[in-house]
């Protein structure tokens, strides 16, 4: 077996697994995400910078305020802003993930973390940390608060938000040799 990859304009050493290969194909090739487009990133960018534009952050800020110290939840040994960690619970809801589910998103897509005010450098809150804040939320009844306010701003502007996905591509048997 060959230690190299061939895919008709590169070769790619194999290291064993499909992460090394891209991760060498990306430094190899200098992609950037904020570079690499698709009519589907398009529409998500734009909804995002719609929601972003139409909603009045300020009332969501200042009920977070109320509950949680300088608008920080902390949690292993790190603080994180509140609004951050609501936006991305948005961001669960619309598009139907779970907390490890959009742990990987934010850390795919450049238009989740430009919505979220996430710099690519900063670390993205894990699982765990969206689980907790997600519960606090829940036992602050302040989940259904904040919805209801995000809600009747968009309402009010004559706009309702339809749930979406997002599915990754997957390998499948071709339908002749499934049994």
């Amino acid at each position: 077996m060959s230690n190299t990859y061939n895919d008709g304009y590169n070769t790619v050493p194999l290291h064993g697994s499909f992460i090394n290969r891209y991760n060498y194909l990306a430094n190899e090739l200098k992609i950037n995400n904020s570079k690499i487009t698709s009519k589907k990133n398009e529409h998500q960018k734009t909804f995002l910078n719609q929601i972003d534009q139409l909603i009045n952050w300020n009332p969501i800020k200042l009920a977070l305020q109320k509950y949680f110290k300088n608008d920080e939840f902390y949690h292993e040994n790190r603080s994180y802003n509140t609004l951050l960690l609501f936006k991305i619970c948005l961001l669960q809801v619309w598009y139907r993930l779970n907390e490890n589910e959009i742990e990987h998103q934010i850390n795919d897509k450049m238009s989740f973390k430009l919505f979220c005010n996430l710099d690519t450098a900063k670390t993205t809150p894990n699982h765990k940390t969206l689980t907790k804040f997600h519960q606090n939320l829940k036992s602050l009844k302040l989940q259904n608060t904040l919805t209801k306010e995000i809600n009747r701003q968009l309402e009010n502007q004559k706009f309702i938000i339809k749930l979406g996905t997002i599915r990754d591509p997957y390998i499948s048997l071709k339908p002749e040799y499934v049994k």
